[in-house]
């Protein structure tokens, strides 16, 4: 993992790497010292700019491409940069708008996640990313059986939340209605109530004494009691789809965004975003993520908490992101989410 450490800087570094940074972001090119100069008007010279950054790029926050071209942030620059030197943004306009428009977006948990990730998306042009903690601690507030097929139920799983699960079993003989609501009536009085890890450590004892006990679902629903109640790290991930990351100039090449699909699929995300983080912001930057596949990328995050759920919301894209804006729109879901949740 890269060095997390940020460089001192002196005499007019600071104000150098910033704007530096900032024009790269904004134009996708290498920054120059006459474009630094003409584009903020400096009341010192060009030569003075080109020996800052050339400082610059001595204490490894600039590079630059070519030997003639300008410079680019380095890792360790875009460090800087985020811990010491962006601006803190006001409002965002279309945070604000997501907040009022929250309640109507969804009917559902999961329908308000999912268009969440979108929402986050879309605004930020960026790959949006959800993630449900505790999910194992969730209340059961129903369960249904449903036929089907002749040989198929598929068990729903409601929780109170507001999230719902579902698994499907193939029985070897055929399960007549009667039975069937039998059944459910059985798992409804001894599971309703509990949380998901209870379920998965006491369900045979729970239903030992019912009158269903034996019959063929029972077993195999015991059989499949942690698959049906856990989930990897405790979490559920929704996400947005990679479209918007498409519109990203860093992803135009078709190979490197295909090399990068690994890492945007549910165990992969898991892995690499810290749930276990308490900060009110982060943000990883290329090298820093253990995940090779982001390298090139920057992962940025920010903890939700409302009364029944609680997780964190993230973005990847390409290490060049406006960082500023983005920590303000995550701040602003995240408040959104603890109103209506």
């Amino acid at each position: 993992m890269a060095n997390r450490k940020t460089r001192v800087l002196v005499g007019r570094e600071d104000v150098i790497l910033k704007a530096t940074i900032e024009d790269f972001i904004q134009s996708n090119a290498p920054i120059g010292s006459t474009f630094l100069k003409k584009q903020h008007r400096y009341n010192f010279s060009p030569a003075t700019i080109r020996a800052t950054m050339s400082a610059l790029e001595e204490k490894g926050l600039l590079t630059h491409p070519h030997v003639s071209a300008g410079r680019i942030p380095t890792d360790l620059g875009y460090r800087t940069y985020v811990d010491d030197l962006m601006d803190k943004k006001g409002p965002s306009t279309k945070g604000n708008k997501f907040i009022r428009e929250m309640e109507t977006m969804a009917t559902g948990m999961e329908d308000l996640m999912r268009a969440t990730a979108v929402m986050l998306a879309k605004i930020s042009k960026l790959f949006g990313v959800v993630i449900l903690k505790g999910y194992q601690k969730s209340i059961l507030s129903d369960i249904e059986l449903v036929k089907l097929g002749s040989d198929r139920i598929m068990v729903v799983l409601a929780m109170k939340t507001g999230l719902v699960r579902s698994i499907v079993l193939n029985l070897k003989v055929e399960v007549a209605d009667g039975m069937l609501i039998r059944i459910n009536e059985a798992l409804r009085n001894s599971l309703v109530g509990l949380r998901l890890d209870d379920i998965a450590g006491s369900m045979e004892l729970r239903l030992i004494d019912s009158d269903v006990f034996e019959h063929e679902i029972i077993q195999i629903l015991l059989n499949r009691s942690s698959q049906m109640c856990t989930v990897q790290h405790d979490a559920v991930v929704f996400t947005s789809s990679y479209n918007e990351l498409l519109t990203q100039p860093e992803f135009n090449d078709t190979q490197q965004f295909q090399d990068l699909l690994p890492a945007l699929e549910t165990d992969s995300l898991l892995n690499d975003i810290d749930l276990s983080n308490q900060s009110h912001w982060n943000a990883v930057i290329g090298g820093e993520n253990e995940n090779e596949l982001l390298h090139d990328c920057s992962l940025v995050s920010a903890p939700f908490k409302g009364s029944l759920v609680s997780g964190r919301l993230a973005l990847l894209g390409p290490k060049r992101m406006q960082y500023s804006s983005l920590k303000t729109i995550l701040h602003q879901f995240a408040e959104g989410i603890k109103h209506v949740c």
